[in-house]
């Protein structure tokens, strides 16, 4: 439901930006201006990314509940079918899934406490134990991401 909301989102906006932009252009010479008049290229979609999950253990393995796979397995034809028309031109359906942004447990309430970054929690901020990995977990999650921006963006 919030990808279609999204893609119903996404064409209103254009097709107001494309009338906006219409009306401009009987009046001044946009060209003179920094306002993005090549209609194929605003507003293109590069990916999406999800949240992880906690896992239950079963059989000794970790996986996700049914009912999140069942989301999991329908989030990318969703997201093909509906955001198809608003893709950058280079993106693939391959490309799509950015990666998963990881459960950050209680680092998310300690940067916001500190008033720093989640990459910039230090023990004197109150970080302890195995969060030291969860911070560099975050710190990797990041790199992965903007590469993946990147890439789809066509920058990289």
């Amino acid at each position: 439901m919030g990808v279609s909301n999204i893609a119903g989102w996404l064409s209103k906006w254009l097709s107001a930006y494309e009338s906006s932009l219409d009306k401009t252009n009987q009046t001044w010479d946009v060209d003179e201006y920094p306002i993005q008049s090549d209609r194929n290229s605003i507003a293109r979609f590069i990916g999406y990314t999800v949240q992880q999950y906690i896992t239950k253990a079963k059989g000794g393995e970790r996986r996700a509940t049914k009912a999140y796979e069942r989301i999991l397995n329908d989030i990318p034809p969703t997201v093909e079918r509906e955001l198809e028309p608003f893709l950058a031109p280079h993106v693939t359906a391959d490309h799509l899934r950015l990666p998963d942004v990881p459960h950050m447990y209680s680092l998310v309430p300690l940067a916001q406490n500190a008033n720093t970054p989640i990459h910039n929690v230090e023990s004197a901020d109150g970080l302890v134990g195995a969060q030291y990995s969860q911070k560099d977990a975050y710190v990797k999650f990041i790199k992965s991401l903007s590469d993946a921006v990147l890439t789809n963006l066509d920058l990289k």
